[in-house]
């Protein structure tokens, strides 16, 4: 019958200490790699200012400098955009302009500013037409140090769900990092662990189950019947240290991408 004995508890937990070594050597080798790298994330939950229901309703109506809008909604979207890498961005080094694309049938009614990492960045934005079909919005600036970035506010006439095209290059880095809407990236690094607890605790009663299997098989084959080898036992033990393997997987490969995924600057983050 196998048996965890002390060989074996140091062999598991050498194993385990290897995976989070080789994790932190990607992770810092990731790090220690100078490069530019522009980075887009806009907010998870847009603000939806106008309701498209309002524009049915008899008697009412919603006007932006005297045109009729809100037939889909009036939205308001924010938008993050920084430099998370380890070199400087000068406009010098943009090659294709860093925009923000909307749809067709939605149109832009306000664009500002609201938050930079710093005054000195010379950051201008402004809005662009494409024959009238489309608009966009142009992100233009003197220079992004590691770390300096903006926060964007577009109030646009269209529904909060419209489909947004982020573009943009430059040397060194031929394609703009467009992040997936997820509030991970607007919490510090040190905060992201607390909804990894469960997957630990999960671990710790993985353990502490198979541990008193352990010591429960080992007491019917020493008392009760020497000869005790039923082949379900050897799975059902084979079964869990699989199980508790993967959690301690799942937690470590948790952890390494919370602590290498990016993080929007705190002078620019939502309060």
């Amino acid at each position: 019958m196998l048996i965890m004995s002390v060989d074996r508890w140091l062999i598991l937990i050498s194993l385990v200490i290897t995976i989070g070594a080789v994790l932190f050597s990607i992770w810092a080798y990731r790090r220690g790699e100078k490069r530019r790298i522009p980075t887009v994330v806009k907010a998870p939950a847009p603000e939806v200012l106008v309701k498209s229901v309002v524009s049915r309703l008899a008697g009412f109506s919603v006007t932006y400098n005297g045109k009729s809008v809100g037939n889909n909604g009036v939205t308001a979207l924010f938008i993050y955009f920084w430099n998370d890498g380890q070199l400087p961005i000068l406009q010098s080094d943009v090659i294709s302009p860093y925009t923000v694309s909307f749809p067709k049938e939605v149109r832009i009614l306000d664009l500002a500013v609201t938050k930079s990492t710093r005054s000195i960045l010379g950051i201008e934005v402004q809005v662009t037409s494409n024959n009238s079909e489309s608009d966009s919005v142009v992100i233009k600036f003197a220079v992004l140090e590691p770390g300096d970035g903006l926060k964007l506010q577009i109030i646009f006439d269209g529904p909060p769900d419209s489909q947004i095209i982020f573009e943009g290059s430059c040397i060194g880095s031929a394609k703009l990092r467009v992040l997936a809407p997820d509030w991970t990236y607007f919490v510090s690094r040190s905060k992201r662990f607390e909804d990894t607890y469960m997957p630990l605790v999960v671990t710790v009663i993985g353990a502490a189950i198979v541990g008193c299997l352990t010591g429960i098989f080992n007491l019917i084959g020493r008392f009760v019947n020497p000869t005790f080898t039923h082949p379900l036992v050897i799975v059902l033990f084979v079964l869990l240290g699989f199980c508790i393997l993967w959690a301690i997987g799942y937690v470590f490969y948790g952890w390494y991408k919370k602590w290498t995924a990016a993080s929007v600057p705190p002078e620019i983050r939502s309060s």
